[in-house]
């Protein structure tokens, strides 16, 4: 009986004490350590006139998921940064739409640390022309202060547009109507600098 009592003893100092040691982390890093959710901007988008709004939450320690919904302001704005092949002035024609953005990612040590990730995004401009880009990025992630957060990413992948109206706005002029359902691909290498807030 002496044996339980004293085993029952040590599982529950040693419980004790982890318990103490997070609550003592928490009470370090004001609640950074704990937290689960972020509200993102991703402020390199602005320049290719869109303004997407981004929710990131954690499973976990390592693992997390990013996504979101954006407004394309074409109609209103002209993107500062055009993709290198873009039909000028055709690319200047593309109206304002939508696009979604996800990102399953892998931390390697909590919020604050390096991380990979998978991203997907999808872009519709009204009637005319979608496109889908799928990379492979690598960034790291600082916490300025309780609430505020950077993070930094940059990677390499594919983008695919899909004419909509017979008119390819980044890639050939001469696209016919019977190209309407193929898809142009092209190679990029997207950078992102996200602003968010810790919540």
């Amino acid at each position: 009986m002496k044996k339980v009592l004293f085993i029952l003893f040590l599982f529950f100092t040693v419980n004790c004490f982890s318990q103490t040691k997070n609550i003592e982390q928490y009470l370090d890093d004001g609640g950074r350590t704990a937290s689960s959710d972020i509200i993102k901007m991703d402020i390199s988008q602005f320049f290719l006139a869109n303004i997407p709004l981004i929710w990131e939450h954690r499973f976990g320690e390592h693992f997390s998921l990013q996504s979101g919904v954006g407004l394309l302001t074409h109609s209103s704005f002209r993107p500062l940064i055009t993709p290198l092949f873009a039909q000028d002035p055709l690319y200047a024609q593309l109206m304002g739409g939508y696009s979604l953005f996800l990102q399953p990612t892998y931390y390697s040590d909590g919020f604050e640390s390096f991380h990979i990730g998978v991203s997907i995004k999808y872009r519709k401009h009204g009637n005319q022309v979608s496109s889908h880009e799928y990379s492979f990025n690598f960034g790291k992630q600082w916490f300025l202060g309780r609430h505020l957060s950077v993070d930094l990413e940059t990677g390499l992948g594919l983008n695919y547009e899909r004419s909509l109206d017979g008119t390819s706005y980044i890639y050939i002029k001469d696209i016919t109507n019977n190209d309407m359902t193929g898809f142009n691909s092209r190679i990029v290498f997207p950078i992102s600098l996200k602003i968010g807030y810790v919540l």
